[in-house]
């Protein structure tokens, strides 16, 4: 069963807690939660913002996660091989960073950092 949670805008993943990994409902939620996190570069109104996992699972979710955006290409979304553009603005940018460093505050990153990429545009690393 697919269960999406809007609270206030702040949109929920929620992986039960029969959904062991490596079945089929939990390689499931992996792939919409990481296309949730890259489509659009995140920036659409109805994008994942919290992933709410049995606390049981929540260390391989985690490494999961991490693993799938890996494999992300980030950059020019004109290049083939790009699968996650840049950001639209450099306000959008600054919000991100900012919001990075709340998080970053508040507990350890799963992956990637706040480094910025080089090169042109408002382009920000997976993390």
């Amino acid at each position: 069963m697919r269960v999406n949670v809007e609270a206030d805008s702040l949109n929920a993943a929620v992986l039960g807690p029969d959904a062991e990994p490596g079945g089929d409902m939990y390689e499931t939620f992996l792939k919409d939660v990481l296309r949730d996190m890259t489509q659009k570069a995140g920036q659409k109104c109805t994008a994942i913002r919290r992933v709410l996992v049995p606390e049981a699972h929540a260390a391989t979710v985690r490494d999961d996660l991490a693993e799938g955006l890996k494999a992300v290409r980030v950059g020019d979304p004109a290049l083939e091989e790009t699968r996650m553009g840049p950001l639209a603005s450099g306000a959008q940018l600054a919000d991100v960073r900012e919001g990075v460093g709340k998080l970053a505050a508040e507990g350890k990153p799963a992956f990637g950092g706040a480094a910025a990429i080089a090169g042109k545009g408002f382009s920000f690393p997976r993390c």
